[in-house]
């Protein structure tokens, strides 16, 4: 395997796990409309009057249905917990990506190779992942402040533990897209090289 087959290897890795811890948090958790959905299938589905008009009775969430709300709230905030304790090994990928492509680089200048536009784009790269941390270490104070969730982890209040869930899932897919775009530059960057040069091992 070539330099840039390792090294696209590395970069398309670390992408897909990225978007696989967010996914997970996705899959688990409910929002508030889907929550709202869920129990008006459980009554039945308002007819199109009532919609319209805002005249459908409203009615009390049965002890079942709230037991599931709860622990669909549980189960999202242990993952969205995990998730966060993974986003260091995430942008130590990054890091371990720039390290890589400069490597790169230098071997390409010792071939007498004009590397300009890959070091334009490992400094744009580089320039991303404190952008991406901030995003992380954000989405860590507010699972660590854990409003509406006690210290094990049970629901306390379901209204706080929505907005938990809500605004750590929104700061993690923001730090997600930032990484995202980075690499998917980085990979451009890297394709456009090779078309111009022959690469060496």
């Amino acid at each position: 395997m070539n330099t840039f087959s390792s090294l696209k290897k590395m970069i398309v890795g670390s992408f897909f796990a990225t978007v696989i811890a967010a996914a997970a948090v996705v899959a688990v958790m409910a929002t508030p409309a889907e929550i709202a959905s869920a129990d008006n299938r459980s009554l039945g589905a308002p007819r199109p009057s009532e919609i319209i008009s805002g005249t459908r009775p409203t009615r009390p969430i049965s002890g079942t249905n709230q037991i599931v709300i709860t622990a669909r709230l549980e189960a999202a905030f242990k993952i969205v917990s995990r998730a966060v304790e993974n986003y260091d090994e995430h942008i130590t990928r990054a890091n371990e990506q720039v390290t890589r492509v400069n490597e790169f680089i230098t071997t390409q200048k010792v071939a007498g190779k004009d590397t300009a536009t890959l070091e334009t784009a490992v400094v744009a790269f580089s320039a991303t992942i404190p952008q991406a941390q901030a995003k992380f270490d954000a989405a860590e104070v507010i699972v660590t402040a854990r409003a509406g969730f006690d210290v094990a982890g049970k629901v306390t209040d379901e209204t706080q533990a929505k907005t938990t869930l809500q605004n750590a899932q929104t700061t993690m897919r923001e730090g997600n897209d930032i990484l995202r775009k980075a690499q998917a530059d980085m990979m451009k960057a890297m394709r456009d090289y090779r078309r111009a040069n022959v690469t060496t091992s």
